[in-house]
């Protein structure tokens, strides 16, 4: 007995497999297209936010330049340089260390009283504002050109007036009269590379016997702000007070800052040259201008 068999490939089996090839070609060829689709995207969009990216991390690096004059001028009052404005300017680069250490003397003798300047201060004020290492303690002369004013003790590391040897009366002038401004506000800063110049304007004179009760731009009491002694003369009408120095300073400087437009080109103006070093700025250059 004969049969016959034939290979039906049409059987559902058979059938099956086939769709299930067919649905995994098209799975493949969808998450091939959507790879593709992806990067290409990907590639455009950060094409895109790129500049943007660039332009937020240039804003982020930028300096406030307004913040660094703001803590420059809390810096400058601790600098009693305003006597060498007769030399119009000054390289601190270049000083000596007698030329240097004069203001050193006057911050310490006005911030702390009944201290001795010793080595320690002497060293701790040229490297906090100059940036510079004291290696030497030279006598000081008086600025007025007249004669010794301290001298430095070996032995107790520290200075002290010179009394002369036989008088027994120490400077004759009575030492060093150099004072600070009541108040400094910047008018202009600049930057070149690592140098920060700040140009400021300051308010000599209240409370200061020297002043007479008035206000000056400058630490010899020769240019009078009358704007400022008007203003305190009419305050201190208004409320009875006779005399000028018993005027609020906060009120007098709450003045010149919200009129600070009519003031601002008073002369002299002091020009200051910082350099910045590991994140701190020192005083390397002084320039009055009048």
């Amino acid at each position: 007995m004969n049969r016959n068999y034939s290979l039906n490939l049409n059987t559902p089996k058979k059938k099956g497999n086939k769709v299930l090839i067919i649905i995994l070609i098209l799975i493949i060829l969808t998450l091939i297209c959507y790879i593709s689709y992806d990067k290409l995207y990907s590639k455009n969009n950060n094409k895109n936010l790129e500049p943007e990216k660039t332009e937020k991390i240039e804003q982020k690096e930028e300096e406030n330049l307004d913040m660094v004059a703001q803590y420059l001028i809390s810096k400058l009052e601790k600098y009693y340089v305003d006597y060498f404005d007769s030399k119009e300017k000054v390289d601190f680069t270049k000083l000596t260390n007698e030329d240097l250490i004069l203001p050193a003397y006057v911050y310490h003798n006005y911030t702390k009283l009944n201290e001795p300047f010793n080595k320690n201060s002497a060293k701790e004020y040229y490297k906090n504002l100059f940036n510079i290492n004291l290696e030497t303690y030279p006598d000081l002369k008086c600025y007025a050109g007249d004669g010794l004013l301290y001298k430095f003790n070996e032995e107790k590391n520290e200075y002290e007036e010179d009394c002369g040897i036989n008088e027994g009366i120490c400077h004759g002038h009575g030492g060093l009269n150099v004072h600070s401004a009541e108040f400094i506000k910047y008018k202009d800063i600049q930057k070149d590379g690592d140098n920060y110049i700040i140009t400021v304007t300051k308010v000599f004179g209240l409370n200061i016997a020297d002043s007479d009760g008035y206000f000056y731009s400058d630490y010899n009491y020769q240019t009078r702000i009358n704007g400022l002694d008007s203003f305190v003369t009419e305050t201190a009408k208004a409320s009875g007070v006779i005399d000028t120095n018993l005027v609020n300073i906060d009120n007098v400087q709450a003045y010149y800052d919200s009129n600070y437009e009519s003031f601002k080109d008073i002369k002299p103006e002091y020009k200051y040259t910082f350099k910045k070093i590991n994140n701190d700025y020192y005083l390397t250059n002084f320039e009055t201008i009048k």
